[in-house]
């Protein structure tokens, strides 16, 4: 099985705050300063917000998700009682891809 991408946690990734703020920014067109902000508070030890990019073989960010606080619910413990790792695309036997998370009660 090969590992086709994989999810990197920008929270482990300083060197890429500046790309990433840039695709979200021309993703969403909410304010390139407002994603390097959330971006660079994630890297503060925080649970939310948490920021994640997947990068291609030529190292391009070709998609990513932000875990950001919202107001759809009171309920702030469901960040701790739920979550998931995306490890990444594998390549089973017969060719078909697959997608490869973890399941666990840690927060993203």
């Amino acid at each position: 099985m090969n590992v086709i991408n994989q999810i990197l946690p920008l929270r482990d990734h300083k060197e890429l705050n500046k790309v990433a703020a840039a695709w979200f920014h021309e993703k969403w067109k909410i304010p390139e300063e407002l994603y390097l902000e959330s971006i660079e508070a994630c890297q503060q030890e925080t649970k939310v917000p948490q920021w994640y990019v997947v990068l291609n073989a030529e190292g391009e960010i070709i998609a990513g998700l932000g875990v950001i606080d919202n107001d759809f619910h009171k309920r702030p413990d469901f960040y701790e009682k739920c979550g998931f790792h995306f490890y990444g695309m594998i390549e089973e036997n017969s060719g078909e891809l697959v997608r490869v998370y973890e399941i666990g009660g840690e927060s993203l």
